[in-house]
């Protein structure tokens, strides 16, 4: 038995060989960097998501998936007198209209007609998913590489994207196929995780998980999950949530009908910032990653 325990003690004194460790791989472990790797969601719209984003460090790649959604939430960000803000550049991701078969050319009373005509329009469709998902990943790696900060807007029109570009229709996927979407989503936030002090903000619409009810039919719930590739949120440090209140007379401090409000849902990098709420004139970029990173200051998300 003593000598058992003289084997464990040894082991505590044993002298690392630092050639052999870094040969390995191994490296010593360092502090988290000054930059925040987030989802933003929301159950409606015209909440502060997008407004929230463009508070995010400068410059800022805002890849625009939901045409139109920067539209408004950036006027506020641009000097005034000016038409543009060269801080914040904007790739316009569009997918074209799909050429669709002609039906009559399919006989689609027989099961292999219809099962070729279902083919057809899945790939035409493809046809005009995959340019637009391949322009995309070019905005994105070109963003991941030249900006401070990366902005998906949103991430639930992109996992509709996806999709169409991987399979040509949104429903009736095989479970199993879903996995090459969810590695290429994976891999884009691994590679935002790889570019130093980079931030990268997804942006995702939410919807009711619903349920069957006794009839067969399905029917809401009132709860709400992200709508989108949720591995996006396995991946994430923090997943924060945005919502507003209206109201029947101004707010004194604000001068607006509405108040604005976001909550810290999870984090990875501090307990303490899980679940801390922010109110409409302190909701920044700033503000949350100084909750969630302690020990950051605002200079640090300047």
């Amino acid at each position: 038995m003593s000598s058992q325990i003289m084997k464990v003690e040894d082991l505590g004194k044993k002298q690392m060989n630092r050639v052999e460790v870094k040969k390995a791989g191994f490296e010593a472990i360092s502090r988290s960097q000054r930059r925040l790797i987030c989802n933003l969601q929301s159950t409606k719209k015209s909440v502060g998501k997008t407004r929230f984003a463009f508070t995010a460090p400068k410059p800022i790649g805002y890849i625009s998936v939901e045409i139109g959604g920067e539209e408004g939430a950036a006027d506020e960000f641009i000097p005034a007198g000016a038409e543009s803000f060269d801080g914040i550049q904007i790739a316009r991701i569009h997918m074209g209209t799909p050429e669709y078969p002609d039906p009559a050319n399919f006989n689609t009373g027989t099961k292999e007609g219809a099962k070729d005509y279902d083919a057809a329009v899945s790939a035409a469709v493809q046809n005009v998913a995959e340019p637009a998902y391949a322009a995309f990943y070019a905005a994105y790696e070109a963003s991941l590489a030249n900006m401070r900060t990366t902005v998906i807007d949103t991430g639930t029109d992109l996992y509709q994207l996806a999709r169409l570009a991987n399979f040509g229709r949104l429903e009736k996927i095989p479970q199993l196929a879903y996995a090459q979407v969810k590695r290429e989503f994976a891999k884009m936030v691994d590679d935002a995780f790889k570019q130093p002090c980079h931030n990268l903000i997804t942006i995702h619409h939410m919807k009711d998980r619903g349920s069957v009810n006794s009839a067969g039919k399905w029917e809401q719930t009132g709860n709400y999950e992200m709508d989108g590739c949720m591995t996006v949120l396995d991946k994430v440090q923090a997943n924060i949530e945005f919502w507003r209140t209206d109201l029947e007379e101004e707010n004194p401090e604000t001068g607006m009908k509405v108040d604005f409000a976001c909550q810290i849902i999870d984090s990875r990098h501090s307990p303490l910032a899980m679940g801390k709420k922010f109110s409409t004139l302190e909701i920044t970029f700033a503000d949350v990653a100084m909750s969630i990173i302690r020990g950051s200051k605002r200079s640090d998300w300047e």
